[in-house]
């Protein structure tokens, strides 16, 4: 069996590592044949994450009323010696990140 065919395998067979309906989590038609283009134009597969990246700020937009109670908790829980951790992989990592950055602009310019 070629790796293809192994990978297809795997992904049709293998139940243990299901990540569940988290949409950060499922195949984007964008990207799913990101590997096939990185191996051709690297720079073309950055502009693919890019664009998948970009359909994040209309999901922000549905959920920004929620975000003052969200920095709050997170407030809350430093303030009782408590840690945020913000982790991930590929879009969710991303998303982690830009997370962790977000938080940090607000510290910045919100918290002094």
């Amino acid at each position: 069996m070629v790796f293809c065919e192994q990978a297809d395998y795997y992904l049709k067979h293998e139940t243990q590592f299901r990540l569940g309906t988290l949409v950060t989590e499922q195949s984007h038609p964008v990207t799913a044949h990101l590997s096939a283009v990185a191996s051709k134009d690297p720079l073309a597969a950055l502009r693919l994450l890019h664009q998948v990246d970009l359909d994040l700020l209309p999901a922000i937009d549905r959920v920004a009323s929620q975000l003052p109670a969200l920095v709050d908790a997170i407030t809350h829980a430093l303030q009782h010696g408590k840690n945020i951790i913000f982790t991930g992989c590929g879009a969710t990592g991303r998303l982690s990140i830009q997370m962790e950055t977000w938080w940090r602009q607000y510290c910045d310019t919100h918290l002094q």
